[in-house]
């Protein structure tokens, strides 16, 4: 059995998978197989070269994440603002928010009556987010995270009572 005239192309055996062509389909002018052959190689080779681009890229990447890492006033940054979304989750003031409805009826009020109060948590949260975004460009971030901070402990210390 002769070798694949696609084998034979790709390992650069042109002149041999032409003359594998002319056994197989039993003809002399076999420019348009080999042509198809020679064109899906290209292809493959191109598909090679960009995810090896895409390795490369993401190589890239992790190395520029690694430089911004290695900068203590980025990492100090990240972590801070890793810290402040842990400490809201940890917190439960978004499970408090999102069950208050459930919360309010459970503690005797009518189903009308922990609607409406539900609303207002969360009016009253939105005038706080109103608030917070005016005022943290005269006051600072800090002041205005510590302030919605102290709301934030305020508020589960008066649901907890």
């Amino acid at each position: 059995l002769p070798e694949s005239p696609r084998w034979l192309a790709m390992s650069g055996k042109v002149a041999e998978a032409e003359e594998v062509l002319k056994l197989v389909h039993d003809r002399q002018d076999v420019s348009g197989p080999l042509r198809d052959i020679l064109n899906a190689i290209a292809k493959e080779d191109g598909k090679r070269d960009s995810s090896a681009g895409l390795a490369g890229s993401i190589r890239a990447g992790l190395d520029q994440l690694s430089a911004i890492w290695c900068s203590k006033q980025t990492r100090r940054a990240a972590l801070l603002g890793i810290g402040l979304m842990a400490m809201n989750q940890f917190s439960g003031i978004n499970t408090v928010m999102c069950y208050s409805t459930t919360i309010l009826i459970d503690a005797g009020f009518s189903r009308d009556a922990s609607i409406w109060l539900a609303a207002l948590c969360g009016a009253t949260q939105l005038v706080g987010v109103f608030v917070s975004v005016a005022s943290m460009d005269s006051l600072g971030r800090r002041p205005t995270a510590l302030r919605s901070c102290v709301g934030a402990v305020l508020t589960l210390i008066a649901l907890a009572l």
